[in-house]
């Protein structure tokens, strides 16, 4: 089965392939995916386990780190070398299936993967022309996660509103010293934290999904940079520099 998903459910997907066509002989299936060591290990605990379920089918572990990957998998699906299940990223269907052919059509076996379990909202990001190119791996929404004690040695308490986020920058530093911070976002967790900002003070999208354009001002675009430098003086957050003194490795593993 050649192209068959796009970022997919692991245990969903593959248990697709255990319908009695495939099961009567041994099938070797490659699947990829990116991320940091935990991921990695975790997902191969996962393939194990399928394993044992069905012995049949054997699973060819093929995992990278974020750099790089898409370069490594535009290059796979030009030449016709890809996995049979990968993980990726829902908005690169754009790229790799403009009219849903780019990869297989789960419909086609939706009982085997049951996706009574999803709602048609569910599923609506990765279906293209009405072709459900693969299986959201999750549907969650970003939140702060707190070391409760590195806040009592603050000695505040956690930050309700903006302003008591700002706050806390200066706070961290004076009583716990420069290494500490209240937030430590990667690259794109800083641009979700400041667009949430601008989505509660403005109650717009940065983007018009339906125009493909920009919807905020001038004005709102150098507050919404504005607020970085912000979070930067005030301590809040590390600046990317800071990141790269540690050189180049994964900063949600640091």
């Amino acid at each position: 089965m050649h192209k068959k998903s796009f970022r997919l459910a692991l245990p969903l997907v593959l248990c697709a392939c255990t319908a009695s066509a495939l099961a009567a002989e041994p099938v070797d299936l490659r699947m990829s995916w990116w991320g940091g060591n935990g991921r990695h290990q975790v997902t191969l605990k996962a393939l194990e386990a399928f394993h044992q379920q069905y012995p049949d089918i054997n699973v060819k572990a093929e995992y990278t780190g974020w750099d790089g990957h898409t370069s490594r998998l535009t290059t796979q699906l030009a030449g016709g070398t890809e996995p049979d299940v990968m993980q990726t990223n829902w908005n690169w269907l754009a790229l790799f299936s403009k009219d849903g052919n780019g990869f297989y059509d789960l419909n086609k076996v939706k009982a085997e993967i049951g996706l009574d379990q999803f709602t048609a909202k569910d599923l609506q990001p990765v279906t293209v022309k009405g072709k459900l190119n693969g299986i959201p791996v999750a549907m969650t929404a970003r939140i702060f996660y707190y070391n409760d004690q590195t806040w009592k040695k603050a000695g505040i308490s956690y930050p309700k509103n903006w302003d008591e986020l700002i706050s806390a920058g200066k706070t961290f530093e004076s009583k716990l010293g420069k290494p500490y911070y209240p937030v430590a976002p990667e690259s794109l967790g800083v641009l979700a934290l400041l667009n949430s900002y601008m989505v509660q003070k403005y109650n717009i999208p940065a983007i018009d999904e339906q125009s493909k354009k920009f919807t905020y001002s001038d004005a709102q675009w150098v507050e919404f940079f504005q607020l970085y430098k912000t979070l930067i003086d005030n301590h809040v957050i590390p600046d990317m520099k800071y990141y790269a003194s540690f050189g180049k490795g994964n900063m949600y593993e640091m």
